[in-house]
């Protein structure tokens, strides 16, 4: 911190008084009380500064950010769910969760770069998993939504449209990792055009293909 900060505002410890946000439904929650160890203006969290807190789940959550009046604007944090951390970097708002562009790196290896709204893949970004290949295309709130690609581990992939409430849907091609197509399957109609059985082996239907296609 002694790096960055503006040596004319005053750095001490604070009690975080926690505050009630919320979610992209709109649904209330928040963050507990916590300490802040940082820049101060005023009185009110101003520049760089630490913050540790927990959530309405009690998932511990360590903010290192700039600060501007009271909010955190960019910089990154950690929260930890189920054990694992998971490290977020980028713009913030006043949800203290990432907006914009910004990258989410977790323990088991997965890594998101793209678009964020409300803590939540929203827009276009890539997803890349640590064991099965890689999305990448539009997201609404955490779903690939819109048109995207899966690929997997072996090179192979899909193109098509993607719905947050159904999976796959509509006209999908799917391609060996040279780029030639090997098939079609139109979701709408669950029809197939091509070889059997399809896609790296598998039977393909929209519950196979759309198995991950929500990540926290």
């Amino acid at each position: 911190m002694n790096d960055v900060k503006d040596t004319t505002k005053q750095v001490q410890w604070q009690l975080f008084e926690g505050t009630i946000i919320k979610d992209y439904q709109g649904k209330k929650s928040g963050l507990d009380v916590g300490v802040y160890y940082g820049q101060l203006l005023h009185g009110m969290r101003d520049g760089y500064g630490i913050l540790y807190t927990t959530n309405a789940e009690n998932e511990p959550l360590l903010f290192e950010c700039e600060w501007r009046k009271g909010l955190p604007i960019k910089g990154s944090y950690i929260q930890i769910w189920e054990n694992q951390w998971h490290k977020h970097y980028g713009f913030l708002d006043e949800s203290f969760t990432l907006t914009s562009s910004g990258k989410r790196i977790d323990e088991d290896g997965d890594q998101y770069i793209g678009m964020w709204k409300n803590g939540k893949r929203h827009g276009k970004g890539k997803l890349v998993y640590t064991t099965i290949g890689s999305y990448e295309g539009e997201w609404e709130f955490g779903y690939y939504h819109g048109y995207g690609r899966r690929t997997q581990q072996n090179g192979e992939y899909q193109d098509g449209s993607w719905n947050r409430s159904k999976g796959a849907e509509g006209m999908h091609s799917f391609y060996n990792k040279d780029g030639t197509e090997k098939q079609k399957i139109d979701y709408q109609k669950q029809s197939l055009f091509g070889p059997v059985p399809g896609y790296n082996g598998m039977n393909i239907n929209r519950s196979s293909t759309s198995a991950v296609f929500y990540k926290r």
